[in-house]
């Protein structure tokens, strides 16, 4: 008996352990800004048909559903193009006019 209680205490401490690694690797301090940042846009994408609860499928009728969907794609659009044109070697900020570092 003694033995099985053993090996359920090993299996229980070894789910702690991994728990407690995946808790620490989740909230890492240089990365838990971007996850934060990420969870909170997906909370937003989630709470939006919240927010729009207009059952009507016409689309003049879904202003709110249109300027929202615009809203995301142009800042997608807008990140993309920093994205590329804005970066420099190792991905430091430099401006577009002082030279196109593009390596494939």
């Amino acid at each position: 008996m003694a033995r099985s209680s053993r090996a359920g205490e090993s299996v229980l401490a070894r789910l702690r352990a991994s728990a407690r690694s995946l808790w620490v690797w989740f909230w890492h301090t240089p990365v838990r800004a971007e996850r934060l940042a990420f969870m909170r846009i997906l909370l937003g994408l989630a709470l939006i048909p919240l927010i729009d609860r207009n059952p009507s499928t016409r689309p003049q009728d879904r202003k709110l559903a249109i300027c929202l969907f615009s809203i995301v794609i142009m800042s997608a659009m807008v990140l993309t193009i920093f994205g590329v044109a804005f970066r420099g070697p190792g991905y430091s900020w430099t401006w577009p006019w002082d030279g196109i570092f593009f390596s494939l």
